[in-house]
């Protein structure tokens, strides 16, 4: 495998994080005045109308014309500097990154489902990178077809002739085919929408085995967690039951099972999308139906939701592979009701569900606020569970926004109650998640030091025991280098600084989990399980000492509500603002002022001078 591969996932994943933000941007920012005066009127006119047939060779005729010509007027009014250029240029800029980002991310992802001979729970970091990354270059192109207002991709389309006239930009021709084969001159978004799955379905064939085992791995807590009496049946947050499981540390399997659970559905679903060959196995079918019947619209990017079921449905009565000469003909329409029997069927189950769910998990936050106030020790010990309620916990909160108004796509036929989308109680959840964060924010160097000390005392040992087995067993299989770098990371283990660098970890976690995964070593990946599991444990607890406040912050993700204000509005009353910087820090606190409710969390990255403006004037 290419040494360089963990480094790649990596920066794509962040640099696919930004794209998503920038698209979301996009679609909600109003288009700039330029576009909207008299000069360029009859300019957008006749582009709107050709849209996006028209081809360089007629924007040079149109530039060449007279200068009484309206339409030479408007280019010219265009190309001054009176105009709001930079903001169209910034379209232009987002559509040419997303295209040169797609064919980048698509290759990194055949690469290395061509080399990765497993993803599942055993090496959960790699599994979660590689579709992480595969989710987000779906999540791009739904959220560019989402972009409704056409003048803006007219106007990067302007600012693409203009640049074949003069400067040069590799990316130019990339862009213009892009526009013209995806984003198309489909009227319905339906339509466009579906054209943008076959665009990547075409490309995404090399990640069919790599998906198809995957689903088999993941079936599992997909399937276990599927129902919100599931928590109550394993008592998966209730430890006061049982004196013994008070003190003892959170499973960190477990847990990171149910941290990343509505993570998983997502990141299956998009991958089953795109890749319906997958569905040729049985639990890649399971798999789906579970997921299906958690959704009646997907997250895309913050407020930005796709409705799936139509796109599925065209999905199920038209896709076919194999060859029916060699036995291997397969219809996916014949697995459609079985499937989706489910989603139509048991929607109104769905909603209680999750309702059920939420009123569980407050529960749950309200006990730990108590049993953390009352004993703050715990918290470091139970800070895996911590992170696994938070996480779920937020997770409810954005459904419930994203399904205040969504409802099935058959809700006509079974008798759809839409009150059960509205819970008057879900700020009740919001606060209990506040107040949970907060509390443990308190105690975030007590939890540094447990797990610093459990890394020395626990996992290093193990981890040392584990090695030298595995090394007895494979000689001189193992390379220098990686036997060089898993070593590094136990001694890492022995001597953890709480300044040690957590993405440099990572990295060299990253690069020994590909390793061990991948046909290169040239093991079998039932021998290289117990090392995998190791070190997903103590990478686990690397992060628990290394961002221990980042974690609270990013797995409560509040902030983010703000862009849910209508719906805000609509179940509470209120209505939320938008300040005048804007962030999810920001927003959280911003958020709270509605709940007459304050956060004091220590970690608040480049917000800091925000916070000591603004904490006096909201108490």
């Amino acid at each position: 495998m290419s040494k360089q591969r963990a480094e790649h996932l990596l920066i794509l994943n962040e640099a696919c994080k930004g794209l998503l933000v920038r698209v979301h941007w996009m679609k909600y920012t109003s288009s700039p005045p330029s576009l909207e005066s008299k000069e360029l009127a009859s300019l957008l006119k006749h582009i709107t109308r050709t849209f996006p047939k028209i081809n360089s060779q007629e924007a040079t005729q149109i530039k060449r014309r007279s200068p009484q010509s309206s339409r030479i007027g408007s280019i010219s009014y265009w190309s001054s500097a009176s105009i709001h250029r930079s903001t169209v240029l910034l379209r232009y800029f987002t559509i040419r990154d997303v295209t040169a980002f797609n064919e980048k991310a698509i290759a990194e992802l055949a690469s290395v489902s061509s080399e990765i001979s497993t993803l599942d729970m055993n090496n959960f970091y790699l599994t979660a990178t590689f579709f992480e990354l595969l989710a987000g270059v779906v999540k791009l192109q739904i959220a560019m077809q989402m972009v409704e207002n056409k003048a803006r991709n007219i106007a990067a389309y302007i600012i693409a002739f203009e640049l074949i006239q003069g400067k040069k930009d590799d990316h130019l021709q990339h862009v213009l085919q892009y526009m013209e084969s995806v984003m198309g001159d489909q009227n319905k978004l339906e339509d466009r929408m579906w054209h943008t799955m076959l665009y990547l379905r075409e490309r995404c064939l090399p990640l069919e085995r790599i998906i198809r085992g995957a689903s088999k791995g993941l079936l599992d807590p997909i399937q276990k967690w599927s129902s919100a009496a599931s928590f109550e049946q394993k008592r998966m947050f209730s430890i006061l039951y049982d004196a013994t499981k008070i003190v003892q540390p959170s499973r960190t399997d477990r847990y990171l099972e149910l941290e990343y659970l509505n993570n998983l559905r997502e990141w299956m679903q998009y991958a089953l999308l795109v890749c319906p060959a997958a569905l040729q196995d049985d639990e890649a079918r399971r798999c789906l139906n579970k997921i299906i019947y958690n959704y009646f619209v997907t997250p895309v990017v913050r407020d930005i939701t796709f409705e799936f079921q139509k796109t599925w449905d065209k999905t199920f009565w038209e896709f076919k592979c194999g060859h029916i000469s060699q036995g291997t003909k397969f219809y996916l329409k014949q697995y459609r009701d079985v499937i989706f029997k489910d989603s139509y069927v048991k929607a109104n189950e769905c909603a209680l569900n999750h309702r059920a769910l939420r009123r569980y998990l407050q529960k749950q936050l309200r006990q730990y606020v108590c049993l953390f106030t009352e004993v703050p020790g715990l918290a470091a010990p139970k800070f895996q569970l911590v992170l696994a309620l938070i996480k779920l916990s937020s997770h409810e909160v954005h459904w419930y926004f994203q399904h205040v108004k969504a409802s099935p796509i058959k809700a006509h036929k079974i008798n759809w109650i839409k009150e059960l989308n509205t819970d008057q109680n879900i700020i009740k959840l919001i606060e209990a998640l506040c107040d949970l964060v907060q509390l443990v924010s308190k105690y975030a160097q007590l939890v540094k030091e447990y797990f610093t000390e459990y890394i020395r005392e626990i996992d290093a040992p193990k981890c040392e025991a584990e090695l030298k087995k595995f090394f007895q067993y494979t000689g001189e299989k193992i390379p220098k280098e990686h036997q060089d770098r898993m070593m590094k990371l136990l001694g890492d283990a022995r001597n953890l600084k709480q300044d040690a660098s957590f993405d440099a970890l990572k990295l060299d976690f990253l690069r020994v989990t590909c390793f061990l995964s991948s046909s290169e070593s040239g093991l079998a990946y039932a021998m290289a399980k117990p090392v995998l599991g190791v070190y997903g444990e103590m990478l686990t607890h690397f992060a628990n000492v290394l961002h221990t406040e980042q974690q609270l912050v990013d797995n409560a993700d509040i902030g983010s509500i703000i862009f849910y204000r209508e719906q805000f509005r609509d179940v509470t009353n209120w209505t939320l603002g938008r300040p005048d910087l804007y962030s999810s820090s920001m927003s959280l606190i911003h958020i709270l002022t509605y709940v007459k409710y304050t956060l004091n969390l220590k970690f608040c990255p480049d917000e800091q001078l925000w916070l000591i403006k603004y904490t006096s004037k909201y108490g």
